[in-house]
C-alpha cells in the first residue's frame, strides 16, 4: 500500500483497533498496515476508543501483594507491659522486656487506653539555679577600701591615662570632666572594669 494514498477509512480504523487489541506495538501495526509508526500513534491518540493494550506475559504471574506481618500481643505480654507502663517505665524498656518493637508497643497502647492510660506530655518546669553574684552586697563592703573620692582621684590623676592608652586590664573610671578625659588606669581583676576602689564607689552609687 502506498503511504501517500493511505486514508483512515472505517475499514482501516477497525483493523487498527483489532491489531492494537492484540497487543501489537505501533511499529508492528505500521508494518502490517503499510504505514509509519508515527501515523499509528497519532491516530490512536486522536481516537478516544483506541489505545495500546499491553499483552500479559505467558508463564509469569504477577507477585501477590506482601501480607502484613501479624505480631499479636499475648495476654502474658499485655499483663507485663501494663505493669511496667503503670510504673512509668520508658517505652523502649517495656518493648525490650516483652520482645516487641517500640512502634508495636505504642500502637497497641494507643488502641487500648483503658489498660495503657495516656502519659502527660511536655517537660517539667525546673527552676534554674543562678550562680551567686561575684559582686559583694552593699552591707558587706569593707569601709577601709572606700577612700574620699577627691583625694583618691587626685592621687591617681598623675598616674592616669587617656582612652587610647588604656588596656583591657586597666580601670576605666574617668578622673576629670574632659579636655581630654583622664582615666584611673589602675590594675583590675576584670576586663574593661574598675579597680577595687572605683568598683566600691560604683556599687555605693547604685545603692544610694
Amino acid at each position: 500500500m502506498n503511504i501517500q494514498n493511505f486514508k483512515w477509512t472505517d475499514e482501516n480504523t477497525a483493523r487498527l483497533a483489532k491489531l492494537s487489541a492484540e497487543g501489537l506495538t505501533a511499529r508492528m501495526i505500521g508494518e502490517r498496515m503499510g504505514i509509519s509508526r508515527n501515523s499509528v500513534i497519532s491516530k490512536i491518540n486522536r481516537t478516544p476508543d483506541l489505545s495500546f493494550v499491553k499483552p500479559p506475559v505467558k508463564g509469569v504471574e504477577e507477585p501477590a501483594p506482601p501480607k502484613r506481618a501479624v505480631n499479636p500481643m499475648t495476654p502474658e505480654m499485655v499483663k507485663k507491659a501494663s505493669r511496667l507502663w503503670a510504673e512509668k517505665r520508658p517505652a523502649k524498656e517495656i518493648a525490650e522486656a516483652i520482645g516487641k518493637s517500640v512502634s508495636q508497643l505504642l500502637n497497641y497502647a494507643y488502641s487500648n487506653r483503658d489498660i495503657f492510660p495516656a502519659r502527660p506530655r511536655g517537660r517539667t518546669n525546673y527552676k534554674v539555679k543562678r550562680a551567686p553574684s561575684a559582686e559583694p552586697a552593699p552591707d558587706c563592703i569593707d569601709p577601709s577600701i572606700f577612700l574620699p573620692p577627691a583625694g583618691y582621684d587626685a592621687d591617681r590623676l598623675s598616674h592616669g591615662k587617656e582612652l587610647h592608652e588604656l588596656t583591657r586590664r586597666c580601670c576605666h573610671w574617668p578622673l576629670n570632666n574632659g579636655g581630654p578625659f583622664i582615666f584611673c588606669a589602675a590594675p583590675t581583676q576584670v576586663i574593661n572594669g574598675y579597680c577595687e576602689h572605683h568598683r566600691v564607689r560604683s556599687v555605693k552609687a547604685r545603692v544610694e
